[in-house]
């Protein structure tokens, strides 16, 4: 994955892509920021943005937050137990 992003940096390529939770920033983000601290972004939807330097390329990441997939996930939850 770094060796895309460098790859795309050297060509000069602006590009808008899904991080995979792999990723371990993106893991960290993840846990680390409280998702009450997002900003609406449009209804149902809010996040905030993080600086990051992922395969040595500023990047700018944006963490959303949908409540309709916080309600599936809590059903998912909810069956298991």
């Amino acid at each position: 994955m770094a060796e895309t992003i460098q790859s795309l940096e050297q060509q000069k390529q602006l590009f808008i892509t899904r991080v995979p939770q792999k990723i371990t920033q993106a893991k960290q983000l993840i846990a680390e920021h409280d998702p009450a601290t997002f900003e609406p972004i449009s209804e149902g939807y809010s996040g905030k943005w993080f600086d990051s330097d992922y395969g040595g390329v500023q990047q700018r990441w944006l963490l959303i937050r949908s409540e309709q997939a916080t309600k599936r996930e809590q059903k998912t939850l909810d069956k298991k137990y």
